[in-house]
């Protein structure tokens, strides 16, 4: 099983269309301070290269990416925003500032973005540096310190509350996070019992039906014959071949060795394929070509054994038919068989 992870930008869909109209607003806001303002403020230029500024770190703000946000990206937004806190020196150096200081609003805005999106402490940082901006500008204007900080105080209450609710929200997302991790493992272990407790009965079926009748035979008060013994060992080769052969044990191999035993001859069946396994096309060429040499052998012993992964053959089979002794190999590819014989 998978999990598809979700992150705070996914939850509140910050990069999803109704985060583009927020920041379309946002900015045609922006743009009207910025227009409304020009006779106010000491450039016409400043004030619109601050809006574009204001603008691009908006749009970057919301290209879609996994949280955190990435550092390039976090990098030029942050710098933005301490960027656009020097337009301050293009206010008024006395008297009310009004819409004209939006550039405070516009770079504070994107911190709480870069925010929301993971980045809290590069957030502080450049909130500190815009703080200490505009501090500088206010009494190097001669507005005074305090008026420095009146202009950013509530800034920093909003971005504090914007990375409180940030931290509060990541932490819950960890803890879901984390509730549903469990759960996908207590799914998995279900699903793994399920299928043991499946193949567990399926096996017991099987042996049941491969020997059942035995059992049943042998627990009775009937005496036994000589002819019960020879089937008694004919089903002890079966069990064997089941428990052993692995993949190689179909059906039509089953009842093949069974029948060359009743024949007096030695069958072993062998899985050594490990942990891979063998497409039903596979083990159809396998057990075909198995079962052609238990019909051909007449006397001594046929072993079919599974090869280990890295080899050139599926399959090695040696036996007999009376008069030489056979290999047969059965190729990786195709449906051809290679006969080595001595």
């Amino acid at each position: 099983m998978t999990e598809q992870r979700t992150d705070i930008s996914t939850l509140l869909r910050l990069t999803h269309w109704p985060a583009y109209l927020m920041m379309g607003l946002f900015t045609l806001s922006n743009a009207l301070n910025t227009f409304a303002t020009l006779d106010q403020v000491k450039s016409g230029l400043v004030a619109i290269l601050a809006f574009i500024l204001v603008a691009i770190g908006a749009a970057l703000i919301l290209i879609p990416a996994p949280d955190p946000y990435p550092v390039p990206l976090t990098a030029a937004v942050a710098a933005i925003s301490v960027a656009v806190s020097f337009a301050a020196w293009n206010l008024p150096d006395s008297g009310r500032l009004g819409w004209a200081s939006w550039i405070w609003g516009g770079a504070v805005i994107l911190l709480f973005f870069v925010t929301l999106r993971g980045r809290v402490l590069v957030s502080w940082v450049a909130f500190a540096l815009h703080v200490a901006i505009t501090i500088w500008w206010a009494v190097d204007v001669g507005r005074g310190i305090e008026a420095g900080i009146g202009y950013v105080i509530r800034h920093a209450g909003l971005l504090l509350i914007v990375t409180l609710f940030t931290l509060l929200l990541r932490r819950t997302l960890r803890s879901l996070r984390t509730v549903h991790e469990a759960g996908l493992r207590r799914s998995s272990e279900e699903a793994a019992a399920r299928a043991a407790l499946t193949e567990q009965q399926r096996r017991i079926e099987r042996l049941h039906q491969l020997a059942g009748g035995a059992l049943a035979r042998i627990a009775s008060e009937d005496r036994l014959t000589d002819s019960d013994r020879q089937e008694f060992l004919l089903i002890d080769g079966t069990i064997r071949d089941w428990l052993r052969g692995g993949q190689l044990a179909t059906d039509a191999v089953i009842e093949a060795s069974r029948i060359a035993r009743r024949r007096g001859i030695t069958v072993t069946l062998l899985d050594d394929a490990g942990n891979r396994r063998l497409s039903d096309r596979e083990i159809d060429r396998v057990s075909t070509a198995v079962v052609d040499v238990l019909r051909r052998a007449s006397a001594g012993e046929v072993t079919a054994r599974l090869l280990p992964p890295g080899r050139d053959a599926i399959a090695s089979i040696r036996g007999g038919d009376g008069e030489q002794a056979i290999r047969l190999d059965v190729p990786l590819r195709g449906v051809g068989r290679r006969y080595r014989s001595s």
